[in-house]
């Protein structure tokens, strides 16, 4: 969703709050004012059944919070910043399968998330300090990363191949002066050669 998309929902959900008061909080506006003040807990986008289609919250902990649905009423998009100052966007599919998923944490680590179509995990992409790695899973296996692919802070490359159980099977890197590195290991990840020798 664009952020032009985005900002139309959130004024839909204005104007619906003002001309419907189903504002879950109190609602103050400035009298004699060009400009209009709204204040409230919640407000809600309701389709022409009544049902609920889009929130825009404050939790009770104190986060904000902005959840869309689909027409079938399963979730769709939601998008949050929390107390604890982490921001996550997350979107579904039409059968409210998450599909995708944004993140920040207190760490200061970014990520970014994409499932497969049963919403297992798929592909992970991630920043933290300076290093970028992304892994990308085997199908059906969520916990079972089949490659990493990493950037390290002083710019060093590296490729992992890893074995169905989890275990490296085939490393590659360049390391000190840019110079190629290669490992290869065993089924159960000891590593049995290398390349160039003095790199065992």
């Amino acid at each position: 969703m664009s952020k032009a998309q985005l900002w139309l929902v959130i004024a839909a959900a204005l104007v619906a709050g003002l001309a419907g008061g189903t504002m879950a909080g109190g609602l103050a506006a400035a009298q004699g004012s060009r400009h209009r003040v709204v204040i409230a807990n919640e407000f809600r986008l309701v389709g022409p059944d009544g049902d609920t289609r889009a929130t825009l919250e404050v939790t009770p902990q104190g986060g904000v919070a902005l959840t869309m649905k689909w027409i079938n009423g399963r979730p769709g998009v939601l998008i949050s910043a929390n107390h604890l100052g982490e921001s996550r966007v997350f979107v579904a599919d039409e059968r409210g399968v998450p599909r995708a998923g944004l993140a920040v944490t207190t760490q200061r680590l970014a990520g970014l998330v994409v499932n497969d179509d049963r919403g297992k995990l798929r592909a992970a992409l991630m920043e933290r300090g300076g290093t970028a790695q992304l892994s990308i899973t085997r199908p059906g296996q969520p916990r079972r990363f089949a490659l990493d692919l990493m950037v390290s802070q002083r710019g060093h490359p590296n490729l992992v191949f890893k074995y169905p159980l989890g275990h490296n099977r085939l490393f590659l890197a360049l390391g000190k002066e840019h110079m190629p590195v290669m490992w290869l290991f065993d089924g159960t990840g000891r590593r049995i050669w290398a390349a160039p020798a003095a790199s065992r």
